[in-house]
C-alpha cells in the first residue's frame, strides 16, 4: 500500500519469545489461518523454502 507505513516492532523476535510474553500476560496468540492456507502462493513458498 503505497504511502501507508507499517510498523512491526515485534517481527525481529522468535515466536518462542511471543508466546511466553504473551503467557506471561495471560494472552492467548492467535494464529491466521490464512499463513497455511496452499492456495496462496506466498503459502506455498514458504514451503518450500523451510
Amino acid at each position: 500500500r503505497e504511502g501507508v507505513p507499517f510498523v512491526r516492532p515485534l517481527l525481529h523476535l522468535p515466536r518462542t519469545t511471543t508466546e511466553q510474553a504473551c503467557a506471561a500476560w495471560g494472552l492467548v496468540p492467535w494464529e491466521d489461518p490464512m499463513n497455511a492456507d496452499r492456495a496462496y502462493t506466498r503459502v506455498r513458498a514458504r514451503e518450500a523454502l523451510a
